[in-house]
């Protein structure tokens, strides 16, 4: 198993156990700390003292449970209005949304997409870019997040 997954494995039954939600995590592993950034989410919102409680079980939890000998600098925060999207399932719960996409691996020259989320089928993420629609699989995907509208 990945050290992601372990990670997540680890820390969202926590922070369902506080009474938040989990909405995902980046991992990015550096040579002396790695970064752990945790986002929660809420009804009403996430406020500074619900990811302060979060940060304090999950180091704790971290101290305890992890058997990697490694430093990490952990951020937890709430999604914000540019959230992230870290599944399939989430993107469904957008649609219509404006987002951005960058894949892994350029497509045609081209990493970085913009457009209205159309449709989730399964793994596949469909997204109007420039009047046409264009398939992303899931698994391609590097980052999407909505792109807010500022008046």
């Amino acid at each position: 198993m990945r050290r992601r997954e372990v990670l997540e494995k680890l820390i969202a039954p926590v922070v369902a156990g506080l009474g938040l939600q989990w909405v995902g995590m980046h991992y990015l592993p550096q040579n002396q700390r790695s970064l752990l950034r945790v986002f929660v989410d809420k009804t009403g919102g996430v406020g500074v003292d619900d990811c302060e409680r979060v940060s304090r079980q999950i180091n704790a939890l971290l101290s305890v449970e992890d058997s990697a000998d490694e430093d990490y600098v952990l951020e937890v925060s709430s999604p914000g209005l540019d959230r992230f999207l870290f599944s399939p399932e989430q993107c469904a719960e957008q649609i219509g949304k404006l987002v951005s996409v960058r894949l892994l691996v350029p497509r045609e020259g081209r990493k970085n997409f913009k457009g209205n989320l159309n449709r989730v089928d399964g793994a596949d993420v469909f997204v109007t870019v420039d009047e046409n629609e264009e398939h992303f699989s899931f698994t391609d995907i590097d980052e999407i997040r909505l792109v807010p509208k500022w008046a």
